[in-house]
C-alpha cells in the first residue's frame, strides 16, 4: 500500500490500520522514504539541520541563483514568482540553470547548462574544483566550522578531477564550467535550489559547492 505526503496524519493512520487489518499486510510505503530522506541526510551532514539553511522569502534576493535538477515554475509557482518578480525589480537575481531538460525557467536564465541525464554530480564536483582552484572558498568559516579531516579528504578528490573529462562527460564546455564556478563562487549571496528524487551523493556535493564558496547557502 502506498500513501502520499499530500494527505493528512489522520488520512494515513486509518489507512495503516486499513492495511494491516483489513489486506492483512504490514507493507506500507510513502514517497518520502526516498525523495526527502536523502536531503536530510545532504543538510544535516553538511550543514548541521535536515531543513532549508533559509526562508522562501531570502531566495530572491540572492544576488546568483544556481538552479539544479528542478523547475520551481511549475513545482514551487509561487516561489518562481517571487523571484521573476524581484528580477523585474532590479534585475536580481543572476540565474543559473542546469538541467538536462530546456524547461520555461531557462526563459528567465542568464546561463543555461544542458547537461547529458544522471551527470550531475560530475559537474558538481567540476564546479567545487574550479571555486578551490581559485582560491574562491571561505578558508576561514572552513576551517572553524567544518570536519578538517572530511575537508581534506574533499580536497584530495578534487586534484584528481579532470575538467576536460567532465565536461566530455556532461556534454558541456570547460568555459561553461568555470564560467557557472566564478559566477557563483565571486557572488557576495547565492543560494542553490534543488529537486527531490536524488541521491545521497548528488545532495551532498550540493552543500559542498556551498560550504567552499561561502560556509552556507544565502549570506
Amino acid at each position: 500500500m502506498f500513501v502520499s505526503a499530500k494527505t493528512t496524519n489522520e488520512d494515513i493512520y486509518l489507512s495503516q490500520k486499513f492495511a494491516r487489518i483489513v489486506l492483512g499486510t504490514n507493507n506500507i510505503d510513502h514517497c518520502a522514504r526516498l525523495c526527502h530522506v536523502t536531503t536530510a541526510i545532504g543538510l544535516a551532514q553538511n550543514l548541521g539541520a535536515g531543513v532549508m539553511t533559509n526562508s522562501i522569502e531570502d531566495i530572491p534576493l540572492a544576488d546568483v541563483l544556481l538552479i539544479i535538477g528542478t523547475n520551481p515554475a511549475s513545482q514551487h509557482p509561487l516561489v518562481w514568482q517571487g523571484i521573476t518578480k524581484q528580477r523585474k525589480k532590479n534585475n536580481k537575481p543572476f540565474i543559473i540553470v542546469i538541467d538536462p531538460r530546456k524547461t520555461k525557467i531557462v526563459e528567465n536564465a542568464d546561463m543555461f547548462l544542458q547537461i547529458h541525464p544522471g551527470t550531475d554530480t560530475t559537474l558538481l564536483n567540476g564546479i567545487m574544483k574550479v571555486i578551490y582552484d581559485l582560491k574562491l572558498e571561505d578558508e576561514e568559516f572552513i576551517k572553524e566550522n567544518t570536519k578538517i579531516l572530511s575537508y581534506v579528504e574533499l580536497i584530495k578528490v578534487l586534484h584528481l578531477i579532470d575538467l576536460d573529462e567532465v565536461a566530455r562527460i556532461c556534454g558541456v564546455t570547460v568555459d561553461q564550467i568555470r564560467e557557472v564556478a566564478i559566477t557563483y563562487g565571486e557572488a557576495k549571496s547565492a543560494a542553490i535550489i534543488w529537486g527531490n528524487g536524488n541521491n545521497p551523493t548528488y545532495q551532498w556535493c550540493c552543500q559542498c559547492v556551498s560550504i567552499i564558496q561561502f560556509g552556507h547557502v544565502n549570506r
